[in-house]
């Protein structure tokens, strides 16, 4: 987010509106991205960003305008993670009733700001680990390719359903065309995505022989094990 927004961030406790303001945008995990004066002196002009990546946010000195221009860089790239088999799963319901029944007294009859800053992050930490559920991720929901998107997921499984349909109806002229199109479509996507992805990381990795190396052994696959057959020899007597 970012805009004029008329709240001084620099004024500190003297304006009561600041408080409330990077409340709000905490609350939804939002942090402000400068405090720099963008009119004046005051901080005027806001960014405000929620993001795993690092955010390099410049105020421009000129004089175009009576207020000083933003200009905001944000790395873009994000390595791919698989999604795991089984992921944590925040009880919100149970979360917030265990808060509203804590005891706060000695946060709020602690005259030690630390110590009482250290009660309560531990109070609500471990209302957190108490109420959190692992949750089994079904296969059919789990990408475990870099250039398989949400949509395309969708479409495998759309056409493995369109697949199992036809397996029971296999003369039904209509449900072929309609799974053959189809299949094909999604197939040749795949394909597409998995050179386009291949291509961009190659261009990568050009300048480095090592990771270009790397990278060919694994589209090639070559970097799984070969299995000996030394063992299944010695199942028999004879070879």
């Amino acid at each position: 987010m970012v805009g004029d927004i008329n709240i001084n961030l620099l004024s500190g406790r003297n304006d009561p509106n600041v408080d409330s303001y990077l409340n709000l945008f905490a609350s939804h995990g939002m942090l402000t991205g400068h405090l720099l004066p963008t009119r004046l002196r005051n901080c005027l002009d806001h960014v405000m960003f929620k993001s795993p990546n690092c955010l390099v946010t410049l105020v421009l000195d000129t004089d175009i305008t009576d207020h000083a221009p933003i200009l905001s860089f944000c790395d873009y790239k994000v390595k791919f993670h698989p999604v795991r088999r089984v992921v944590p799963r925040l009880d919100i319901a149970s979360i917030v009733s265990h808060l509203e029944q804590a005891d706060y007294s000695p946060v709020l009859t602690s005259h030690d700001p630390n110590y009482a800053t250290n009660v309560l992050i531990a109070l609500i930490s471990d209302t957190i680990t108490n109420n959190t559920i692992a949750t089994i991720i079904p296969n059919k929901n789990r990408i475990l390719k870099p250039w398989i998107t949400p949509g395309l997921l969708r479409c495998i499984r759309n056409r493995d359903y369109l697949f199992r349909k036809f397996k029971k109806h296999p003369n039904d002229f209509i449900l072929k065309t309609t799974f053959t199109r189809y299949r094909n479509f999604c197939n040749n996507l795949l394909k597409k995505l998995k050179r386009e992805y291949e291509r961009n990381e190659f261009l990568r990795v050009k300048k480095n022989p090592a990771k270009v190396w790397a990278f060919i052994k694994k589209i090639a696959n070559l970097n799984s094990e070969q299995s000996n057959s030394a063992e299944l020899l010695r199942i028999c007597a004879k070879p």
